[in-house]
């Protein structure tokens, strides 16, 4: 498959994924380019998943495999993680499990899980910055969450 095509692909999928996120007292649902909830407005997180290297399925026992050896590297850096689910709409593809993890006050954190997403050979990463930043279009504060490729 051609790279752009690829990409343009990836997009797409990452997209139309809903990522939903087990809070101690909800369950939030997520998108690319929309707001976070107030509650998780006003911190910067990274959701990051072991599953399925290089947007390959993998086998459930592979990725359970993945799944708990990220989950034991990210405890050991002791920032606060919610376990998320990621549901692509409309496509056989199987939920991703995986873990928003707040990176609010800790100068390395984003770098320490940019380097494990890597590790996990993904191609990306979901990010939100509670700073503040301007809509390219309308020029008003607006904060959004994104796709940081790996």
């Amino acid at each position: 498959m051609h790279r752009t095509h690829d990409h343009a692909s990836l997009l797409n999928a990452f997209t139309n994924t809903c990522y939903r996120v087990t809070l101690p007292a909800i369950t939030v649902d997520l998108h690319l380019a929309d707001e976070p909830p107030a509650l998780l407005a006003s911190q910067d997180w990274l959701i990051i998943t072991a599953d399925n290297p290089q947007a390959r399925r993998s086998s459930d026992q592979d990725n359970r495999r993945r799944r708990e050896q990220l989950r034991e590297q990210l405890q050991q850096y002791r920032a606060f993680m919610y376990p998320s689910l990621h549901v692509a709409a409309g496509t056989n593809w199987p939920n991703e499990h995986g873990w928003l993890v707040c990176t609010s006050g800790s100068d390395d954190l984003g770098e320490k899980l940019i380097q494990l997403g890597r590790h996990y050979q993904q191609r990306a990463l979901v990010a939100y910055s509670a700073q503040t930043a301007l809509d390219r279009h309308t020029g008003k504060p607006r904060n959004v969450i994104e796709l940081l490729w790996l």
